[in-house]
């Protein structure tokens, strides 16, 4: 059973009392002064879809992630041949298919 008052009184922050690890990621940091790099892509892109996804919510649109298709993505590894490019030889791997085991190597 959640307890929503030890939510709202800061005491826990799941409202689940045998969940002894809880958390957050911290108040809203002011990111308006960092200056990201190439490396930084990944968190670039992030914030780029995040942003795109919170203005389509605001102008009534629908979320991206309710369809099922959007689920069938997994991580993978494994080792290309020099000169294998991945989008022909591996790609195939990212997608999750019921009765195919997931590709680790």
């Amino acid at each position: 059973m959640i307890d929503r008052a030890a939510q709202k009184a800061g005491r826990t922050y799941s409202g689940v009392a045998c969940i002894a690890t809880q958390s957050t990621s911290g108040p809203i940091q002011d990111r308006s002064n960092e200056n990201l790099v190439s490396i930084d892509n990944a968190i670039i892109m992030a914030r780029i879809r995040l942003r795109k996804a919170a203005l389509g919510l605001q102008s009534g649109g629908r979320p991206l992630g309710l369809s099922p298709e959007r689920h069938r993505a997994r991580s993978a590894s494994f080792v290309l041949r020099v000169g294998e490019p991945f989008a022909r030889v591996k790609a195939d791997v990212l997608k999750a298919r019921e009765g195919v085991p997931h590709n680790s190597i």
